[in-house]
């Protein structure tokens, strides 16, 4: 039976953030994951690496402050059990206008409208389990947000690094058993977390858009 997240824009939902963490919760227990494919051995990968060398990292952090409302309710949650900018940092980088990454995503991942972001995770740093109501995404391409639903959103995750010890991430209650140069497809409606309690960084790129 079709669901009402399936005819609403995702800058509808949006606006209506309950509705989507009702839709996720509902679906906690399901495989939210596709393997897509591994490219460690492509050219491809190596241009990737390249690039990721060369690329400025900013600082972020998963507690942040929202203007809407329903989102900061939502996030005070997580300041309530202790998280913060003393373990929630990340450096991250975008790289979508990059002609590597732009073919990447049209040829390889068959998507649209797309956002690449280089993620890299200090050791002790954690996000902790969170759904994604495409936020970025909304605010980079607004009027698109208003056409397309999150159905038709698709997100994907290269890993850059070998999973070491200490080093995680789960989707919907499961841990991902990744080796570098993995794909994996994350179905919109996950719960997710990633943490690094290794001593080395943990790299990634999460690839995102509007599936061709």
């Amino acid at each position: 039976m079709p669901h009402k997240i399936d005819s609403l824009s995702i800058a509808e939902v949006a606006k209506n953030f309950d509705i989507f963490v009702d839709y996720c919760d509902e679906r906690r227990e399901q495989t939210a994951h596709v393997m897509h494919s591994n490219i460690a051995n492509s050219t491809n990968y190596q241009l990737i690496k390249e690039l990721v060398k060369l690329e400025n990292l900013h600082e972020m952090f998963f507690v942040k402050p929202y203007k809407e409302k329903m989102h900061a309710d939502h996030a005070s949650q997580y300041v309530d059990h202790g998280y913060g900018a003393h373990n929630t940092k990340m450096m991250r980088g975008e790289i979508a206008d990059n002609e590597v990454i732009s073919n990447f995503m049209h040829d390889h991942l068959k998507i649209k409208h797309g956002r690449a972001k280089i993620n890299s995770q200090p050791p002790g740093n954690f996000f902790p389990v969170h759904i994604d109501y495409l936020a970025g995404w909304t605010k980079q391409y607004p009027e698109l947000a208003k056409k397309y639903s999150y159905p038709q959103f698709k997100r994907f995750i290269l890993f850059l690094t070998p999973r070491a010890n200490g080093h995680f991430y789960s989707i919907n209650n499961c841990l991902i058993d990744y080796k570098e140069g993995d794909i994996v497809e994350q179905l919109f409606f996950s719960w997710h977390a990633t943490g690094n309690g290794d001593l080395t960084n943990k790299v990634l790129i999460a690839f995102e858009g509007i599936a061709l």
